[in-house]
Protein backbone atom coordinates (compact mmCIF):
# COMPACT_ATOMS: atom_id res chain seq x y z
CA UNK A 1 0.00 0.00 0.00
CA UNK A 2 0.92 3.74 -0.88
CA UNK A 3 1.66 6.77 1.98
CA UNK A 4 -0.72 7.83 4.46
CA UNK A 5 -3.55 5.59 3.82
CA UNK A 6 -5.11 3.38 7.03
CA UNK A 7 -5.97 -0.13 5.80
CA UNK A 8 -8.72 -1.36 8.99
CA UNK A 9 -9.39 -4.90 9.10
CA UNK A 10 -10.39 -3.84 12.89
CA UNK A 11 -13.08 -2.24 14.05
CA UNK A 12 -15.66 -5.10 15.48
CA UNK A 13 -18.14 -2.51 15.83
CA UNK A 14 -18.32 -2.16 11.96
CA UNK A 15 -18.05 -5.41 11.62
CA UNK A 16 -13.83 -5.37 9.71
CA UNK A 17 -12.28 -8.11 10.98
CA UNK A 18 -10.28 -11.17 9.06
CA UNK A 19 -12.66 -14.21 10.83
CA UNK A 20 -13.66 -17.70 9.60
CA UNK A 21 -11.47 -18.45 6.66
CA UNK A 22 -9.63 -21.22 5.67
CA UNK A 23 -6.57 -20.12 3.71
CA UNK A 24 -4.35 -22.82 2.05
CA UNK A 25 -1.85 -24.02 -0.59
CA UNK A 26 -0.89 -20.62 -2.02
CA UNK A 27 2.33 -20.39 -3.58
CA UNK A 28 3.35 -17.40 -1.42
CA UNK A 29 2.19 -15.92 1.96
CA UNK A 30 -1.09 -16.72 3.59
CA UNK A 31 -1.98 -13.07 4.54
CA UNK A 32 0.89 -10.47 3.84
CA UNK A 33 0.40 -6.51 4.83
CA UNK A 34 3.49 -4.10 3.44
CA UNK A 35 3.34 -0.21 4.57
CA UNK A 36 5.25 2.31 4.43
CA UNK A 37 4.78 6.11 5.13
CA UNK A 38 3.12 7.30 7.71
CA UNK A 39 0.39 4.19 6.96
CA UNK A 40 -2.06 2.64 9.48
CA UNK A 41 -2.71 -0.77 9.81
CA UNK A 42 -5.00 -2.58 12.16
CA UNK A 43 -6.78 -6.44 12.22
CA UNK A 44 -8.80 -8.18 13.94
CA UNK A 45 -8.60 -11.87 13.31
CA UNK A 46 -10.15 -15.33 15.04
CA UNK A 47 -11.32 -18.60 13.57
CA UNK A 48 -8.66 -18.48 10.63
CA UNK A 49 -7.02 -21.67 9.59
CA UNK A 50 -4.43 -20.97 7.87
CA UNK A 51 -1.82 -23.23 6.53
CA UNK A 52 0.84 -25.06 3.78
CA UNK A 53 1.31 -22.11 2.13
CA UNK A 54 4.83 -21.50 0.49
CA UNK A 55 5.98 -18.23 2.81
CA UNK A 56 4.62 -16.67 5.70
CA UNK A 57 1.26 -17.61 7.12
CA UNK A 58 0.97 -14.14 8.68
CA UNK A 59 3.56 -11.38 7.84
CA UNK A 60 3.78 -7.89 7.96
CA UNK A 61 6.83 -5.50 7.29
CA UNK A 62 6.45 -1.99 8.12
CA UNK A 63 8.77 1.22 7.98
CA UNK A 64 9.07 5.08 8.04
CA UNK A 65 6.63 6.14 10.78
CA UNK A 66 3.95 3.74 10.06
CA UNK A 67 1.20 2.31 12.53
CA UNK A 68 0.18 -1.52 13.30
CA UNK A 69 -2.10 -2.59 15.81
CA UNK A 70 -3.06 -6.50 14.95
CA UNK A 71 -4.94 -8.58 17.48
CA UNK A 72 -5.17 -12.01 17.21
CA UNK A 73 -8.44 -13.73 19.13
CA UNK A 74 -9.81 -11.18 20.92
CA UNK A 75 -11.83 -11.91 23.42
CA UNK A 76 -15.49 -10.44 21.48
CA UNK A 77 -15.27 -12.76 18.78
CA UNK A 78 -17.43 -15.96 18.69
CA UNK A 79 -14.25 -17.59 17.63
CA UNK A 80 -11.19 -16.73 19.24
CA UNK A 81 -8.51 -19.38 17.91
CA UNK A 82 -6.49 -18.47 15.36
CA UNK A 83 -4.34 -21.78 13.57
CA UNK A 84 -1.24 -21.50 11.34
CA UNK A 85 0.72 -24.93 10.25
CA UNK A 86 3.33 -25.54 7.64
CA UNK A 87 4.84 -22.55 6.42
CA UNK A 88 8.22 -20.90 5.48
CA UNK A 89 10.36 -18.61 7.36
CA UNK A 90 7.56 -17.99 10.11
CA UNK A 91 3.79 -18.84 11.01
CA UNK A 92 3.50 -15.06 12.01
CA UNK A 93 5.92 -12.71 11.30
CA UNK A 94 6.60 -9.05 11.87
CA UNK A 95 9.33 -7.31 10.20
CA UNK A 96 9.36 -3.12 11.69
CA UNK A 97 11.76 -0.38 11.26
CA UNK A 98 12.23 2.93 10.87
CA UNK A 99 9.86 4.43 13.53
CA UNK A 100 6.86 2.02 13.25
CA UNK A 101 4.63 2.13 16.44
CA UNK A 102 1.68 0.25 17.80
CA UNK A 103 0.89 -3.25 19.54
CA UNK A 104 0.79 -6.89 18.79
CA UNK A 105 -1.66 -9.22 20.64
CA UNK A 106 -2.26 -12.61 20.46
CA UNK A 107 -4.37 -14.91 22.10
CA UNK A 108 -5.22 -18.25 21.03
CA UNK A 109 -2.98 -18.71 18.77
CA UNK A 110 -1.35 -22.10 17.50
CA UNK A 111 2.04 -21.92 15.10
CA UNK A 112 3.24 -25.01 14.40
CA UNK A 113 5.72 -26.68 11.51
CA UNK A 114 6.95 -23.95 10.35
CA UNK A 115 10.57 -24.31 8.01
CA UNK A 116 13.39 -22.43 6.68
CA UNK A 117 12.70 -20.12 3.61
CA UNK A 118 13.87 -17.34 1.70
CA UNK A 119 13.43 -14.49 3.86
CA UNK A 120 17.24 -14.59 5.24
CA UNK A 121 15.64 -12.26 8.87
CA UNK A 122 13.28 -15.49 9.43
CA UNK A 123 14.69 -19.47 10.08
CA UNK A 124 11.51 -21.07 10.91
CA UNK A 125 10.05 -19.43 13.51
CA UNK A 126 6.82 -19.90 15.18
CA UNK A 127 6.06 -16.75 15.67
CA UNK A 128 8.70 -13.73 15.49
CA UNK A 129 8.73 -9.73 16.15
CA UNK A 130 11.78 -8.17 14.48
CA UNK A 131 11.97 -4.63 14.80
CA UNK A 132 15.07 -1.66 14.39
CA UNK A 133 15.68 1.60 14.30
CA UNK A 134 13.35 3.27 16.69
CA UNK A 135 10.50 1.30 16.28
CA UNK A 136 8.38 2.03 19.87
CA UNK A 137 5.92 -0.68 20.55
CA UNK A 138 3.57 0.03 23.40
CA UNK A 139 2.64 -4.33 24.04
CA UNK A 140 3.70 -7.51 22.03
CA UNK A 141 1.34 -9.93 23.89
CA UNK A 142 1.23 -13.95 23.45
CA UNK A 143 -1.32 -15.87 25.84
CA UNK A 144 -2.62 -19.18 25.37
CA UNK A 145 -0.72 -20.11 22.40
CA UNK A 146 0.65 -23.89 21.26
CA UNK A 147 4.00 -22.85 19.68
CA UNK A 148 5.81 -26.37 18.16
CA UNK A 149 7.67 -28.48 15.88
CA UNK A 150 9.15 -25.62 14.71
CA UNK A 151 12.75 -25.98 12.57
CA UNK A 152 13.84 -22.37 14.37
CA UNK A 153 12.61 -20.74 17.62
CA UNK A 154 8.98 -21.50 18.87
CA UNK A 155 8.58 -17.60 19.93
CA UNK A 156 11.32 -14.74 18.79
CA UNK A 157 11.75 -11.31 19.28
CA UNK A 158 14.61 -9.59 17.87
CA UNK A 159 15.44 -5.88 19.06
CA UNK A 160 17.97 -4.10 17.07
CA UNK A 161 19.86 -0.49 17.92
CA UNK A 162 17.23 2.03 19.50
CA UNK A 163 14.47 0.19 19.88
CA UNK A 164 11.69 -0.54 22.66
CA UNK A 165 9.09 -2.83 23.87
CA UNK A 166 7.10 -1.85 26.97
CA UNK A 167 5.18 -4.97 27.68
CA UNK A 168 6.76 -7.90 26.14
CA UNK A 169 4.14 -10.85 28.12
CA UNK A 170 4.16 -14.82 27.10
CA UNK A 171 1.79 -16.18 29.33
CA UNK A 172 -0.30 -19.45 30.06
CA UNK A 173 1.24 -20.97 26.65
CA UNK A 174 3.19 -24.65 25.31
CA UNK A 175 5.57 -24.62 23.81
CA UNK A 176 7.52 -27.67 22.82
CA UNK A 177 9.59 -29.67 20.20
CA UNK A 178 11.17 -26.43 18.82
CA UNK A 179 14.73 -25.35 18.54
CA UNK A 180 14.66 -22.82 20.99
CA UNK A 181 11.47 -22.49 23.37
CA UNK A 182 11.80 -18.63 23.99
CA UNK A 183 14.03 -16.70 21.67
CA UNK A 184 15.14 -12.81 23.13
CA UNK A 185 17.69 -11.53 21.21
CA UNK A 186 18.10 -7.86 21.53
CA UNK A 187 21.42 -5.99 20.38
CA UNK A 188 22.64 -2.02 21.07
CA UNK A 189 20.37 0.37 23.06
CA UNK A 190 17.25 -1.34 22.94
CA UNK A 191 14.86 -1.17 26.05
CA UNK A 192 12.66 -4.65 26.63
CA UNK A 193 10.55 -5.01 29.56
CA UNK A 194 9.75 -8.75 29.61
CA UNK A 195 7.14 -10.85 31.60
CA UNK A 196 6.65 -15.33 30.93
CA UNK A 197 4.45 -16.38 33.24
CA UNK A 198 2.59 -19.72 34.14
CA UNK A 199 4.06 -21.29 30.66
CA UNK A 200 4.75 -24.75 29.83
CA UNK A 201 8.06 -24.65 27.99
CA UNK A 202 9.24 -28.23 27.68
CA UNK A 203 11.29 -30.47 25.16
CA UNK A 204 12.74 -28.05 22.90
CA UNK A 205 16.08 -29.03 21.22
CA UNK A 206 18.39 -26.83 22.51
CA UNK A 207 16.88 -23.97 25.20
CA UNK A 208 13.57 -23.59 26.93
CA UNK A 209 14.82 -19.99 27.11
CA UNK A 210 17.63 -18.47 25.25
CA UNK A 211 18.42 -14.37 26.12
CA UNK A 212 21.24 -12.45 23.62
CA UNK A 213 22.09 -9.31 25.20
CA UNK A 214 24.89 -6.99 23.98
CA UNK A 215 24.61 -4.37 26.10
CA UNK A 216 24.89 -0.96 26.20
CA UNK A 217 24.75 1.38 29.45
CA UNK A 218 21.55 3.59 28.17
CA UNK A 219 19.65 0.32 27.44
CA UNK A 220 17.11 -1.46 29.77
CA UNK A 221 16.71 -4.80 29.92
CA UNK A 222 14.23 -6.34 32.66
CA UNK A 223 12.91 -9.62 33.13
CA UNK A 224 9.62 -11.46 35.56
CA UNK A 225 9.73 -15.34 35.24
CA UNK A 226 6.59 -16.98 37.25
CA UNK A 227 5.45 -20.69 37.80
CA UNK A 228 7.07 -21.49 34.37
Amino acid sequence: ATSNQVIDFGNLTLGRKITGNTITGNTGHGIVSILTKYMQFQAQLGGNTISANGGFGWFTRANRDATVNVEFGNTLLTNTSNTLFAHHDAGVGFDLTDDVTGQILMNNVTATNTVNGSDAAFNGEGIKVKIARRVLLSAVIVDRATVSGNISNGIAVEMVESTRIANLTISNSNIFGNLNGVSLNRTGPADLFAILDHNDIHNNTADGLNVFVTNRKTAILEFDLFDN
